[in-house]
């Protein structure tokens, strides 16, 4: 009746806008909804190199402790939970670390960093078991170098499949040659940190 119609509008059915309706029918079928194209286009870039994350821990590492900050912003305001490494992945990124480095989340590799120390800062991120995603940041100093450091997070990343690797090179909008992979999708590359934690 028209008068149950307008008690129901008052009570617990009213919370059930068109909006509210969409967004529960969405995730009872698994969908994920993009707020926008540029959010979309993440998507698919994402999706289509790799799978979604088993959980909501993000790794951060890079060469910019700015960068790093933001991805960090970008991870905690997506959603997502920044992961407290184990010690033993602490511990044993101090070997690659420079001193004046970061171990603890996010990672910071310093501007100096070599392709070596990149590969083997991710391949510890990949190993610890409180990791479900690892955002790499690299903000190169000489562009023609990056491909060298692309190559390095590629050969990373295949130990470990299962997991996600999204790369990001803040100041190269078309990625790197380096991160084309044989037998798999290319790694997934955003031009800036937030739109890899957005599509995660």
């Amino acid at each position: 009746t028209a008068a149950g119609a307008e008690a129901g509008r008052s009570h617990t059915a009213g919370a059930a806008t068109p909006e509210v309706a969409t967004q529960a029918l969405l995730r009872a079928a698994g969908a994920i909804r993009a707020d926008d194209m540029a959010e979309l286009f993440d998507l698919v870039t994402l999706l289509s190199a790799c799978r979604l994350p088993r959980g909501p821990r993000v790794a951060i590492l890079g060469n910019s402790g700015g960068a790093g900050v933001l991805a960090v912003d970008a991870v905690v305001t997506s959603g997502l939970t920044v992961a407290t490494l184990a010690p033993q992945t602490e511990e044993a990124l101090r070997r690659v670390v420079p001193e004046s480095g970061s171990v603890q989340n996010p990672v910071d590799l310093l501007a100096t960093v070599t392709a070596g120390q990149l590969h083997d800062a991710t391949a510890l991120l990949l190993k610890d078991p409180g990791v479900d995603a690892v955002i790499s940041l690299y903000t190169p100093a000489d562009a023609q170098h990056a491909e060298q450091y692309a190559e390095a997070l590629v050969s990373a990343s295949e130990q470990a499949p299962h997991i996600p690797v999204l790369v990001s090179f803040p100041g190269l909008v078309v990625p790197p040659y380096g991160l084309s992979r044989a037998q798999q999708p290319d790694l997934p590359f955003f031009a800036y940190p937030e739109q890899a934690a957005r599509a995660l």
